[in-house]
C-alpha cells in the first residue's frame, strides 16, 4: 500500500473530550458543595449574631432601668400639694403645685407600662441644667392630690 502525500495522522480517541467533560462536572460539584457550606456559615453565623445582639440589648435595657432606678431620687408623697392644671397631654396631665415649700411642676404617671421610659427621663432631666428647662428634683412614688 503506497499512498501519496502526506500520510494521514491517526484518528484520536473519543475518549479525551470525555474526560474534559467529567473534570468539568467534577470542579463544578466542588465549587456547588463549597458554596452551599460557606452560604449555609454565613446563614447560621447571623441567625446566632441576632441572638446574641437580642440576649444583649434585653440585658442592658434591664441594667440601665435598674441603675437609673437608683439614681434618681425617689421623693416621699406626704410633702406634695397640687395646685393648678397646666396642661394636659400624650403622656398625661402637667400641675404646678409645692414639695415642701418649694414650686414644683408635677406630671403624674398614668400609664404603668411607661414606668421604665418615665424614670428614665427623668434621670436624664435630672442631669440637665439650663435656665430654660425646669430642674427635676426626684420622683414621688404615690401620694398627693
Amino acid at each position: 500500500n503506497f499512498t501519496m502525500g502526506r500520510p494521514k495522522a491517526k484518528p484520536q480517541p473519543l475518549s479525551a473530550p470525555q474526560d474534559q467533560k467529567t473534570n468539568t462536572l467534577v470542579v463544578g460539584v466542588i465549587v456547588g458543595v463549597v458554596g452551599g457550606i460557606l452560604l449555609g456559615g454565613l446563614v447560621v453565623g447571623a441567625i446566632l449574631l441576632m441572638r446574641k445582639n437580642r440576649r444583649e440589648k434585653k440585658y442592658r435595657t434591664n441594667y440601665v432601668n435598674t441603675e437609673m432606678e437608683k439614681s434618681i431620687e425617689m421623693l416621699p408623697g406626704n410633702n406634695v400639694v397640687f395646685e393648678e392644671k397646666l396642661r394636659e397631654g400624650d403622656y398625661g396631665t402637667v400641675y404646678r403645685g409645692y414639695y415642701s415649700s418649694t414650686e414644683v411642676m408635677i406630671q403624674p404617671l398614668t400609664n404603668e407600662d411607661r414606668r421604665s421610659t418615665f424614670i428614665n427621663e427623668s434621670n436624664i432631666l435630672k442631669k440637665l441644667h439650663h435656665p430654660n428647662v425646669i430642674q427635676t428634683t426626684g420622683i414621688v412614688e404615690s401620694g398627693g392630690k
